[in-house]
């Protein structure tokens, strides 16, 4: 059962054609998702926007909610596209695990249960914007969203270079795999979800297989948001979109999940930068701070500094208008297709975002913001060498944690 208001206020054959499901989205379902919500009237009031991409405020619902924006926000969204009620949802179980993923989420500075909580909200307002997800089977949107519920569960505040480096114990349990904090993201997804009490599909109307599929699909989920295959994401996505089209309806069942998928989660994680400014200026500020006490660790166990976590020489402008330039415009421009309406709507933030911050960028050394197109980013982001590093490092270090 939710818990009450607390806290004050501050490439295969193609399937056959699947009819797509009718206004998925309404002002109505919105309506009775916030509604249903047992939370203050601030709070429904605040929920009454949760497919808006402008007026939505996270960190406004972190303070209302007393902490826990995630477990509101995602459940909100789940009865807003009628997925609890069709698959036949437990919502007290839901609710439950929706808890616990919020208390397992660590207190950041980035990586916080905020932060999944502002990726959940937007894939409410692409989903919103487009209809793209009424392409979709239920227990696939139920998949993504519960992904990005849980895509950095756990984070330690720190990259997946630094695992290696300190060998820690995440980096001794899956440093063959790759993907050390994502691997670890999923495990403890997924032994939350197997414990009782948060089962809460196993009583639904999903099938086993479905069942199997949905666990299936959330590890792949929450392992391709290692901004490691950023590359690869965007690759296998313009692979099916020149294969498929810009009909989601017409996409192989594969080229849906592992391609569509992966490219909207992808791009709802690393969007703060298309948020109005007063909020994208906000996470920018947070990533920083992260960074920095990421810095701070190097500095204590003795090892090199990560250019972009040095207090003492990084330029966070310059680190988040090559962001910006290098991975977050080029990656709106190749989901357009499936997403135009979601596109028009950020153009505008995201270019005020990076004026903004390269106007804070003024007086640091060296130029990888310059007005000349993007520079392609290698298909696996790591750490560069040489001169390589003059201007890349601060770009790829964001990206890493």
């Amino acid at each position: 059962m939710e818990n009450s208001e607390e806290g004050n206020c501050t490439a295969r054959q193609n399937p056959p054609f699947k009819a797509m499901t009718p206004n998925l989205i309404t002002k109505s379902s919105i309506e009775s998702a916030a509604a249903a919500s047992d939370t203050s009237p601030e709070v429904a009031s605040i929920l009454d926007k949760v497919c808006d991409w402008d007026s939505f405020d996270v960190f406004k619902l972190d303070a209302c909610t007393g902490g826990r924006p995630l477990q509101v926000v995602t459940l909100c969204l789940l009865r807003t596209l009628g997925v609890v009620e069709r698959l036949q949802l437990d919502v007290t179980r839901l609710s439950e695990f929706l808890a616990a993923v919020e208390g397992h989420y660590t207190p950041q500075h980035y990586h916080n249960s905020t932060h999944a909580a502002d990726v959940v909200q937007a894939l409410g307002a692409m989903m919103a914007a487009d209809q793209w997800a009424s392409a979709l089977e239920d227990w696939e949107r139920l998949a993504i969203i519960i992904g990005a519920a849980v895509h950095d569960l756990g984070h330690p505040g720190v990259n997946n270079d630094f695992h290696v480096r300190t060998n820690s114990e995440a980096a001794q349990a899956y440093s063959t795999l790759g993907s050390i904090n994502e691997n670890n993201h999923a495990a403890l997804a997924s032994s939350l979800l197997d414990l009782r009490g948060n089962d809460f599909f196993m009583s639904s109307t999903m099938d086993a297989t479905e069942a199997t599929q949905f666990k299936s699909l959330l590890k792949e989920l929450i392992l391709s948001t290692d901004m490691a295959h950023h590359g690869g994401v965007i690759k296998s996505f313009k692979a099916s979109l020149q294969q498929f089209g810009s009909e989601l309806t017409n996409w192989s069942e594969d080229a849906r999940r592992n391609a569509a998928l992966r490219m909207f989660l992808h791009c709802a994680d690393i969007s703060n930068p298309a948020r109005p400014l007063e909020h994208c200026s906000e996470w920018g500020r947070r990533v920083q701070e992260e960074l920095y006490g990421q810095g701070d660790k190097e500095r204590e166990l003795g090892l090199v500094l990560t250019p972009a976590c040095d207090r003492g020489s990084s330029c966070p402008g310059r680190s988040q208008a090559a962001f910006i330039k290098h991975v977050m415009q080029p990656t709106i421009a190749v989901l357009a297709p499936l997403a135009p309406k979601f596109v028009e709507t950020v153009t505008p933030h995201i270019n005020a975002s990076l004026e903004h911050w390269r106007a804070l960028s003024n007086g640091c050394s060296g130029d990888c913001i310059s007005n000349s197109s993007p520079n392609k980013l290698p298909e696996r982001m790591g750490p560069l060498a040489g001169s390589e590093r003059n201007c890349s490092s601060d770009v790829i270090t964001y990206l890493a944690p």
